[in-house]
């Protein structure tokens, strides 16, 4: 079904984590990530989509009963991306992401945007350059929305296959980023910018894109 909502163009794709390193007291073990390059079709991003013919012969009912008592939906996001770099052609056909959830006091907006865009994308760039990332992005959160909540934005770094996760070279990536300067420095200019609430792993269990 997410395929035809691809087909439609009603969504750009949509995909399927597992999130590692989870036990029987976290929220959440699977999450559901949809892509839009429109907001106005998250409103009726099913438009034109037809159950019936997608999955003829089913018990649609049934298979929606099923769905529900195999899951549990804890929360709902919507994010909106706001900065990316990504190796030629986009990130590719990668398996597993690193999500850093980023506190942001009210007041520090502009600090932080400044540390992530001047100062780690031109860091992740030489990263995608030595091949230990393909891709890294910026998003902040739309609704819910507030400072009281426990992020405002995530940071994502997209990598190819397991044995990538761990290796990036931080020294020889500041070097060729900011030749000349200190690097406690600007750690410490990020660090006053925001607070890293947590980090997660997820792997890439399936996917659905229009070809």
């Amino acid at each position: 079904m997410h395929l035809e909502r691809a087909k439609q163009r009603n969504i750009v794709g949509w995909f399927l984590y597992k999130v590692w390193f989870t036990g029987t007291d976290d929220k959440y073990n699977y999450v559901t990530v949809t892509l839009f390059s429109d907001p106005l079709k998250i409103e009726n991003s099913w438009k034109n989509v037809d159950q019936a013919k997608i999955l003829p012969g089913k018990d649609l009912d049934a298979a929606m009963k099923e769905t529900g008592e195999s899951r549990e939906m804890v929360s709902s996001s919507l994010i909106n991306r706001q900065a990316s770099v990504y190796r030629e052609g986009g990130p590719g056909d990668f398996k597993y992401i690193q999500l850093d959830y980023m506190k942001v006091e009210q007041g520090k907006e502009n600090d932080y945007w400044d540390s992530e865009t001047n100062i780690w994308k031109p860091v992740h760039q030489e990263f995608i350059k030595a091949g230990s990332r393909v891709g890294w992005s910026l998003w902040g959160r739309v609704f819910p929305s507030g400072a009281g909540l426990d992020y405002q934005y995530v940071t994502v770094n997209y990598m190819a296959d397991f044995s990538k996760i761990g290796v990036a070279d931080y020294n020889d990536a500041f070097a060729k980023a900011h030749a000349g300067k200190n690097m406690d420095d600007l750690f410490a200019k990020t660090n006053a910018s925001r607070v890293l609430v947590k980090s997660e792993l997820w792997e890439v269990i399936d996917k659905a894109f229009a070809q």
